[in-house]
């Protein structure tokens, strides 16, 4: 058995009254009275998304952040949420599989339904929208805090990209900037992975709401043995919640139902049932293939948004010999710009160099010497712009391949910091 941190009474262990609104002192020994004696140790062991396995279903198993294909998603019967398309299937499985164990006496009939009667409450969740307002407000910081004493220094979208690369660089050493780090936030739900299914909605933070709708429920350990007999795991701190297992052989039945595209070296293209060795790359893009075209994208955004509050820049011409006592003072009118005009500022490789310096920030620095990663990334670009093929058959790769080959380099190195390897066997395993 654990050691426990504390003597807890019987009393607690009947009444967890662990919420947000404790002082510090309380609510680490109710957090730690929940961890440790009001959950279940018995198996099956459940997904530990506070303490353990924060970011499962964000990240591959190489540890790249990853973002779900739209297509992918599948609608549940006779509700408008949606998830995985192989996750349905399950979900839809299990519910039918305890409301026939219900209708059999085999379970508690005197308790909330919430488990003998159970319905999809929540499916997939966008990240659209939370990361949108994200940017939103990352511009409210811009005009607020950073742009107030450098107005007359913005004439126009070429004097802006320093000012605004300045901001972006100091932003980036507390809250992400990329949306490869800001997809690993919290304010990005492990929902937008579309393994999530909620049956409840409830407080996360409100331990005894827990412990009264499911732990305390006499139909607990059923919900929780069958669950993983479909092929899902219980969510410890929110027990609402079901994550599919996609290593485990109960979902697998699932997900074999399933086609995955296979591209082979030649450039023929075959299919094989859905696995957990090729699911991440079927069903999910990287987020990192997308990061310098959102940061043009806001470049733009921000400098066309700017020039709606303030159109206009004031030029003040000084006194001189010819007119000594008298300093004039012109308004000129700000241009907007397109991403044309972007391209025209910043290169390939200014983008390339720019991503590196986000992504170091955002990592609060490593190891590495950065300008020499700058020289090697440098070389993979100009390298991923050679022709190659047979002589009759040579192929010419476009820009954006190069500057794809290089993003990944880059993302290989600063996507090592989110889990040790130990960490990540005991996460694809839990």
């Amino acid at each position: 058995m654990t050691k426990r941190t504390f003597d807890y009474t019987a009393n607690d262990l009947r009444n967890p009254r662990g919420s947000n609104s404790l002082s510090s002192e309380a609510l680490f020994y109710q957090r730690s009275l929940y961890k440790e004696a009001i959950y279940p140790i018995t198996p099956p062991t459940p997904l530990d998304t506070w303490y353990r396995s924060a970011l499962f279903g964000k990240v591959d198993r190489y540890q790249n952040t990853i973002m779900l294909r739209n297509d992918k998603l599948k609608r549940f019967p006779g509700s408008t949420d949606v998830a995985i398309d192989f996750v349905v299937d399950a979900f839809e499985g299990f519910k039918n599989h305890i409301r026939a164990a219900g209708a059999q006496g085999k379970l508690n009939g005197t308790t909330s339904g919430i488990i003998s009667d159970m319905s999809v409450r929540g499916g997939w969740e966008s990240p659209e929208k939370p990361f949108a307002l994200y940017l939103q407000n990352l511009f409210s910081g811009f005009l607020n805090h950073y742009v107030v004493n450098h107005h007359n220094e913005i004439t126009n979208f070429k004097t802006f990209v320093p000012h605004m690369k300045r901001f972006l660089l100091q932003t980036c050493q507390k809250v992400p900037v990329t949306r490869t780090n800001y997809m690993l936030t919290r304010f990005i739900s492990r929902r937008s992975s579309g393994l999530v299914v909620r049956i409840g909605s409830f407080e996360a933070s409100d331990d005894n709401v827990k412990y009264e709708e499911f732990i305390s429920n006499p139909n607990f350990d059923v919900y929780r043995t069958c669950a993983k007999k479909y092929g899902f795991l219980v969510d410890k701190n929110m027990p609402w919640l079901l994550t599919a297992d996609i290593t485990s052989k109960a979902m697998s039945r699932y997900m074999k139902n399933y086609i995955a595209k296979v591209w082979h070296g030649d450039g023929s293209v075959s299919t094989e049932p859905i696995t957990s060795n090729n699911f991440f790359s079927n069903y999910y893009n990287l987020v990192c293939d997308s990061d310098i075209s959102i940061l043009k994208r806001l470049f733009k955004n921000f400098y066309n948004q700017y020039i709606k509050i303030f159109p206009f820049y004031e030029e003040t011409t000084r006194p001189c010999q010819d007119c000594p006592h008298k300093t004039k003072v012109t308004q000129h009118y700000r241009k907007s710009t397109t991403i044309g005009e972007v391209d025209k500022y910043m290169t390939d490789l200014d983008w390339i160099r720019f991503y590196i310096d986000l992504r170091e920030g955002e990592t609060q620095g490593t190891r590495i010497n950065v300008n020499l990663f700058k020289s090697r990334i440098r070389e993979v670009y100009r390298e991923g712009l050679k022709p190659t093929g047979a002589l009759e058959w040579v192929t010419i790769p476009t820009v954006f391949e190069a500057e794809r080959k290089a993003v990944l380099a880059i993302n290989r190195l600063y996507r090592n910091y989110l889990y040790t390897p130990a960490m990540l066997n005991l996460i694809l395993s839990s």
